[in-house]
């Protein structure tokens, strides 16, 4: 049996360095007429204003902000909106002649038609100004909905460090915090239990294992995000997490597990992926774990699941997690919060998995190239639904999908298997589906209709092991991350495959089979066994199940 592979020690993705103080972004004048008027993206512009509010960010207006909305003011004296947007903090002011140094530069990646022949229009002009300004004043980037200067983002990115950032783009990568955020309820699993612990009890368990949290945290323990998992004799093991200060910021983590205990690994698996899922329930994110020497085993889960050494830091563990999967329509949008958080420049032609390579720009200007699989560790939870990618549907009834894949929300709230604790788990069927069962693929997991099933398409993972063992003697770690106690129940034979997966992805709404079908990837046999599809039809699964539409 070959064992999951192990992400390459490489130091290509590290969270940016960059300043402890809030992040401040220019705005485009559109972005605030949004705010003020009724207009189709006056929410998302609500929301940047109140990110400015709860300090994730800094906004502010350039000088051309202000002359702009003079020069259209009727009465700029008695003005309510101009007033209003004199109170938006501005811009220091810069040097004009370094601004005018850079005005054609600017004009020439924006407008590169009307540039070269001398026909910017005024409102050219201003745009052009906006960006200089911004340029100048080394802001963190420019919220805009221009899509002239929207495209020309690259350009910008390369010439100037210009971040340039759609405003609904924007809005998605903030994490604002949600009065609707259900408080996780106590779940109890047959060995254990994960609970909220007090923040005494938290600190009581840490100081036990010799370690302390503040220094590394830069708070108190009971202002940080809390979990344990405990047994019949206490606790395991705890996870504490600073979520991101600010936008832009990293979030700070410790995950401090008993070594010596059976289950230290299940456990520490448990309490990481949880943490990198709950910093990436809105948008990429990165994350600062405290390494812990000591503790081996919660280390080697780290690097598991895509964790590195932070170069220059050996006492921190770094990780850089998407928490989306990945189309060819959105793999732009994929490699920008890539770039924003490390400094990773991927190239903007997606990949193809007849090619699994990805080419990259390091943060010091190397060109290497590193393997789509490695990446997507390095990256998870994510699944590359890129093309030509191979993908598998297979059958799971109703109870067993809430077992393995936590696809039930009233099942939620009952006794949770062990493998709910496991990043990587274990899918078994006959062996008649071997050469379905191919490492790398996609497995896309339908939940049948028989035994109250919604005869639907219901999440999706990555194929990172597939063997075939003795029905009578399943390894204990395969056994570990399933489901199935008979495995007898499910064939005949002498042998049954078993198939691990990981960058588990539980799809916002089920694809029923209709659905299915108008897609086209529905045989005769309604996916009653494994199903093989291509990787148009597992993109369109996706994006069916995945959207907010």
């Amino acid at each position: 049996m070959v064992g999951p592979p192990q992400p390459k020690a490489i130091e290509i993705v590290q969270p940016k360095k960059r300043s402890p103080d809030i992040p401040i972004y220019a705005i485009d004048i559109n972005v605030f007429y949004d705010a003020i008027r009724n207009r189709v993206r006056s929410n998302d512009a609500g929301v940047v204003f109140e990110a400015a509010l709860s300090h994730q960010i800094k906004i502010a207006t350039t000088q051309e902000f202000i002359s702009e909305l003079k020069r259209t003011s009727n009465n700029p004296a008695n003005d309510p909106v101009l007033s209003l947007a004199k109170r938006i903090p501005n811009l220091p002011v810069q040097d004009k002649t370094t601004i005018e140094k850079i005005k054609p530069v600017i004009a020439s990646l924006v407008f590169p038609e009307r540039a070269a022949t001398g026909r910017l229009k005024s409102t050219d002009s201003s745009d052009v100004l906006h960006l200089a300004h911004a340029v100048v004043a080394g802001v963190s980037g420019y919220i805009t909905s221009d899509s002239k200067v929207l495209s020309a983002r690259d350009s910008l990115m390369n010439e100037f460090n210009l971040d340039v950032i759609g405003l609904s783009e924007f809005v998605e990568m903030l994490d604002l915090p949600s009065l609707d955020d259900p408080v996780t309820p106590t779940k109890e699993t047959k060995s254990f239990r994960i609970q909220r612990p007090s923040a005494q009890d938290a600190t009581a368990f840490i100081e036990s294992e010799r370690l302390t949290a503040e220094p590394f945290l830069k708070v108190n323990v009971a202002d940080c995000e809390r979990s344990s998992v405990s047994d019949g004799d206490g606790i395991i093991g705890v996870s504490l997490l600073l979520p991101a200060p600010a936008f832009d910021q990293p979030s700070r983590s410790l995950v401090c597990v008993r070594q010596e205990h059976p289950f230290s690994s299940t456990v520490a698996d448990f309490l990481i992926s949880e943490q990198v899922r709950h910093c990436t329930r809105n948008s990429a994110c990165h994350l600062l774990m405290l390494d812990i020497p000591s503790h081996p085993i919660t280390r080697r889960i780290a690097f598991n699941l895509g964790f590195q050494q932070q170069a220059g830091n050996v006492a921190t563990l770094a990780k850089i997690a998407l928490g989306q999967p990945v189309t060819s329509k959105t793999w732009d949008k994929a490699r920008l919060s890539i770039e924003r958080l490390a400094g990773l420049k991927l190239h903007a032609a997606c990949p193809t998995y007849d090619r699994p390579k990805a080419q990259i720009t390091t943060a010091t200007g190397d060109n290497i190239e590193v393997g789509l699989f490695e990446l997507e560790t390095l990256l998870s939870p994510t699944l590359f639904v890129l093309p030509k990618r191979k993908a598998v549907v297979v059958p799971i009834t109703r109870s067993f999908a809430a077992d393995l894949l936590g696809t039930d929300i009233q099942y939620s709230f009952l006794e949770v298997p062990e493998a709910h604790f496991l990043s990587r788990r274990t899918y078994f069927n006959t062996t008649r589906a071997t050469r379905s069962m191919i490492r790398g693929s996609a497995i896309v997991f339908y939940e049948s209709s028989r035994g109250g099933g919604r005869g639907a398409v219901v999440a999706a993972g990555r194929i990172v092991d597939v063997t075939s063992i003795p029905v009578n003697s399943a390894p204990e770690s395969l056994r570990r991350g399933a489901v199935v106690d008979d495995l007898g129940t499910i064939t005949k034979s002498e042998r049954i495959l078993a198939t691990t997966f990981d960058n588990l992805v539980v799809f916002r709404k089920p694809v029923p089979l209709t659905k299915l079908r108008q897609i086209g990837c529905v045989t005769r046999a309604n996916f009653v066994s494994a199903t093989p599809i291509s990787a148009k039809h597992l993109t369109a699964v996706v994006e069916a199940g995945h959207t907010d539409d």
